[in-house]
């Protein structure tokens, strides 16, 4: 088991929940040996102001902070914090990418960690997430096939949830309450055997955002690795405030050069060349559902 993690938190002008997020680390893991990186992609809030008072007060010793000079994305920026590890000494700690807008309201972390001594071949774990009301949030999913990916691609899943690939794709068969081995957990909290990552090589820097996760997930997969959720409750998820401030149609052209490159990399050329042709389509698309979304939550039973 590992007896050490290592935090990497990505922000992008979220200042009042990055301060949230790192003050339930102090209070929640003080039964886990951390560290935090903090990398910053050029926020113009006072992240970086906020982030260096709390390195000199609560965080002495545990905190560490890269700030970039542009917005990298957040694939590069996860690897950033995680290469900064080896200059520190903490290159052997399991790795736990946690997003800014994630409290800790419980000490799940040493649970999380047992299933890395429990069982060799875990190498991504994901726990129980909840919203700001105390509901289940959907964070497991299997992996995208073509047609699941053409349909979110055209947005059309808003209205045809109800269709049987749909249903498998989002998963909502899924029952929360059991620990499992599954296709992909939500990146918001993502930890990562050590091993796992080292063998992976990382996150693929191709991806700015979107897919990042469910990449890894797919490479950790085809590598032999389980990736597992654990009902372990105390994770309050806020969701979404870094990337919610980007324009609409500038976050769907993020979100489709990340489905042509997962495409690409996982179905071949000829998926990657009919989402390619389909990209205006998509765009269009994209504003008039516009006040639509997805359902994040659920209701503690099986569908």
């Amino acid at each position: 088991m590992p007896k050490r993690c290592a935090i990497i938190i990505v922000s992008w002008n979220v200042a009042s929940y990055l301060e949230r997020c790192l003050l339930s680390i102090v209070r929640h893991c003080q039964h886990t040996d951390y560290v935090v990186i903090v990398v910053d992609n050029a926020s113009n809030d006072n992240t970086i102001e906020i982030v260096k008072r709390l390195q000199r007060s609560v965080l002495k010793g545990k905190l560490r902070i890269v700030a970039n000079a542009q917005n990298l994305g957040f694939a590069t920026a996860v690897n950033q914090g995680v290469d900064r590890l080896k200059r520190i000494g903490w290159s052997d700690a399991a790795i736990l990418l946690l997003n800014p807008d994630v409290e800790f309201h419980a000490s799940v972390l040493p649970r999380l960690l047992e299933e890395f001594k429990t069982d060799d071949s875990v190498g991504v774990v994901g726990p129980t997430l909840f919203d700001e009301e105390g509901l289940i949030q959907r964070s497991v999913m299997r992996l995208p096939g073509v047609w699941s990916s053409l349909v979110a691609l055209l947005k059309l899943h808003h209205v045809l949830y109800f269709m049987p690939f749909l249903r498998r794709y989002f998963a909502f068969d899924m029952d929360y309450t059991v620990a499992q081995d599954v296709e992909q957990v939500q990146g918001a909290f993502f930890l990562i055997r050590r091993e796992c990552w080292d063998a992976l090589g990382g996150f693929d820097p191709n991806f700015f955002i979107w897919y990042e996760e469910v990449d890894f997930c797919a490479r950790a997969l085809e590598g032999g690795w389980h990736v597992r959720y654990v009902p372990a409750a105390g994770i309050i998820h806020y969701g979404g405030r870094s990337f919610s401030q980007e324009k609409r149609l500038l976050k769907q052209r993020y979100f489709q050069q990340s489905l042509l490159w997962y495409m690409a990399k996982h179905k071949g050329f000829l998926a990657w060349f009919v989402f390619w042709l389909l990209q205006p389509i998509g765009l269009f698309l994209s504003l008039i559902t516009s006040n639509f979304a997805p359902a994040r939550r659920i209701w503690i039973v099986k569908n």
